[in-house]
């Protein structure tokens, strides 16, 4: 054959069992005989004749791998394409090659013909310089390219798409080599061609997506003057960080690098051009702020949507960090992990929380709580004092008027705007304290909803109510946790004596206790703090006012029991008036001095006020209203004879006694000793005349004593009336 001199050599292997590539010519003459393929050989033959290890002959490829002196491979990539080589699965005689060459693109026609093994025929073309190859999309554009533009299906018959679109094919060099064309392909038709087939590269998937303003700022500092026009995605220039490139057009923008057609490589990563630092720290400030505000407790993601903080799943928060924050969910060429599954990561690592709970009252995202740290979800938000400073009245004329005749005798006016002062300031300043619940106890249509869900729980932020809590009907409380104050409005306690208790004991836990069991649906419970207030109002009907509590249990330092007037009242708009005026009379009760004599312990902050009527109505219906009247009726009996000045002795002492008296035998028979004894320990704790010591001795037996000159009704107890 009469080879071109400047035909460029391609990558070789002495057979296809082999890794070790070397640059050779397969169109060499020297290969004629101890090279070529031995005689004889069938096709199967011949096959096991390439796979040999001992073959020594030589197999060629059009594309350079990304490790130039190894063979072409999954683990080795191609990364410049330096010829096309073109199989056809024909047999041609060679007389009728010039024929089939008539029908090639008379500019580019190939540069040699040769024949394959089996006497097909194949065809070369040779590229003046190496072109890029970017990825298998791209790849298999410009191959269609090719078979356009070269008219490859038209040329010969029985093209080998198949071994055309693997890269990682090779050819024996075969024999019967023919120049056909001298000119090599031109480099800058085949970047125009690669250009166009690139399109359907991402390049998203190749390195660190980075906004092109902070490349180019950082192009311009670290490389002054090197890029001629605007830095910006598709924009064509040198390799300005190579001070040997000469090109002016052999590279171009892309979001994750540089697209290169000269030099080593034919896509350099911003990474590769401006160092580890400068992307470690974009990735930085980009995934940082992307997750800034976004928490995760084990099993849900939390973010705040329009002020209130919502859960989201996996497949959500993902979702979210894509649009809202361009965190892309593809891995870069090499890595491991995605934008996405990094920003993911360091919220497991870094925002990772013990759980998420309302912590009403609390102005922190982040409570510290029981040795655990907990998201603050609460919705809750306290009304806002108005600026500046006013009287009573000032701003918040219908609410000073409503409250001022709300009250009979008026002086419980003074409690009630203490107790309501002391615990608006506390959970203003995001410090909630403890303090009494509250009773209003009036006529119908009086105004104490009103005064109860409008204008308390306007204030603190919302109300909720809280009766199948109290009441024991309920044991998922995640609402009411949510809100500062639980309300009971004109609800009936059971008269299973049981839940009376309950309900009595709710009553008496409440205020005193700081932390409480929150059990949302679904989820587990947890301690949660609340320092709420608990409202309860009722009508003053008998049926209604058995939603007293039972004061006979030590309740009364924990409860508020006030008297409403019965009045004629006008309530029209009565709750938009309330709403309206409610930031100044905040302001009001922000800077409302308490009375001394309204001031209580550090313990709830404010005296508990005890309405006389509400206190004998609650004792007459308490579970020891029927036992004094049988102790009544036994005593009466007793005191008969003259000579008896006491009675004394053991809870059974006096159940025989009141077993073996004809008047009381058949009431006393449904109590026990046991029953006796706390009836009598509750009297005493009332400040009912009975005394008690406990006998001396092993068994150490408790003795009651009643006197004859007792008066059964109870002495008043200064600590528990404020008048």
């Amino acid at each position: 054959m009469n080879a071109h001199t400047t035909f460029p050599k391609l990558f070789c292997l002495e057979n296809l069992s082999g890794q070790r590539v070397t640059l050779g010519e397969p169109w060499s003459p020297l290969l004629n005989g101890a090279r070529a393929v031995p005689s004889g050989l069938d096709k199967e033959g011949y096959r096991q004749w390439c796979a040999s290890p001992s073959t020594h002959s030589l197999f060629f490829s059009g594309y350079e791998g990304a490790n130039s002196a190894l063979r072409l491979g999954d683990q080795n990539p191609p990364q410049f394409m330096h010829a096309l080589v073109v199989d056809y699965d024909a047999k041609v005689a060679p007389g009728e090659i010039d024929a089939f060459l008539k029908r090639a693109n008379p500019e580019y026609p190939p540069n040699m013909v040769a024949a394959s093994f089996s006497g097909n025929a194949r065809a070369v073309w040779l590229f003046s310089s190496p072109l890029p190859v970017f990825d298998r999309k791209s790849q298999k554009a410009i191959i269609n390219r090719f078979k356009k533009e070269l008219k490859l299906k038209k040329l010969l018959p029985g093209l080998d798409e198949e071994a055309l679109e693997r890269p990682s094919q090779y050819y024996h060099c075969g024999d019967g080599w023919r120049v056909v064309h001298n000119s090599l392909m031109p480099v800058d038709l085949l970047q125009a061609w690669a250009i166009q087939a690139s399109k359907a590269t991402d390049w998203r998937t190749l390195g660190e997506v980075i906004p092109i303003e902070r490349v180019a700022d950082e192009v311009e500092r670290k490389f002054p003057g090197r890029w001629p026009g605007p830095f910006e995605e598709g924009a064509r220039g040198p390799r300005f960080w190579d001070e040997s490139a000469d090109s002016p057009g052999a590279a171009i923008v892309r979001p994750t690098g540089m697209q290169c057609f000269t030099g080593p490589k034919p896509f350099v990563t911003w990474t590769e051009i401006f160092g580890r630092k400068f992307t470690d720290e974009f990735r930085a400030s980009t995934i940082g702020a992307a997750i800034n505000g976004t928490w995760f407790d084990g099993r849900d993601y939390w973010l705040q949507v329009g002020g209130v903080w919502r859960p989201f799943k996996k497949p959500d928060i993902s979702l979210h960090l894509r649009v809202a924050h361009a965190i892309s969910d593809e891995r870069p060429g090499g890595a491991t992990a995605s934008p996405l599954d990094i920003a993911l990561e360091q919220i497991h690592q870094n925002r990772c929380l013990d759980g998420a709970a309302p912590f009403v009252f609390r102005r922190d995202h982040l409570i510290q709580f029981g040795g655990k740290q907990y998201l603050n979800i609460s919705r809750s938000r306290i009304i806002e004092p108005m600026a500046g400073h006013g009287e009573w009245g000032d701003g918040f004329p219908w609410i000073a008027d409503f409250l001022a005749g709300l009250f009979d005798p008026d002086e419980q006016l003074d409690f009630f705007l203490s107790w309501l002062a002391y615990a608006y300031r506390h959970a203003l300043a995001g410090r909630p304290k403890n303090g009494q619940a509250i009773f209003l106890a009036g006529g119908v249509n009086q105004g104490k909803t009103l005064a109860s869900n409008v204008l308390i729980g306007g204030l603190f932020g919302g109300h909720m109510d809280a009766s199948d809590f109290l009441l024991g009907e309920s044991h998922f409380n995640k609402e009411l946790f949510e809100v500062g104050v639980w309300s009971v409005d004109d609800t009936v306690p059971s008269s299973d004596p049981k839940k009376q208790q309950l309900y009595s004991s709710m009553l008496k836990k409440i205020p005193a206790n700081y932390a409480f069991q929150y059990h949302p649906k679904f989820r587990d419970q947890i301690m949660l703090p609340w320092a709420g207030r608990v409202v309860i109002t009722c009508n003053a009907d008998p049926e209604s006012i058995r939603i007293l509590p039972d004061v006979e249990m030590s309740i009364l330092d924990k409860i508020c029991l006030f008297r409403i007037r019965t009045a004629k009242r006008n309530f029209t708009d009565a709750a938009d008036r309330i709403r309206a005026e409610l930031p100044a009379f905040a302001r009001w009760l922000r800077d409302y001095e308490i009375p001394l004599r309204c001031q209580g312990d550090v313990r709830f902050g404010v005296r508990c006020y005890h309405h006389a009527t509400l206190i004998e109505t609650a004792r007459q219906s308490g579970n020891t209203a029927g036992f004094i009247e049988l102790l009544e009726r036994f005593l009466r009996s007793w005191f008969s004879n003259p000579s008896q000045l006491d009675w004394s002795g053991s809870a059974t002492d006096l159940l025989a006694e009141m077993m073996a008296d004809e008047s009381t035998k058949h009431v006393a028979a449904k109590y026990t000793p046991d029953a006796i004894g706390r009836r009598l320990g509750q009297l005493k704790s009332q400040g009912y005349p009975i005394d008690y010591a406990r006998q001396n001795g092993g068994n150490r037996t408790r003795s009651w004593t009643i006197r004859r000159d007792r008066n059964l009704a109870p002495q008043a107890n200064d600590n528990n009336e404020p008048f």
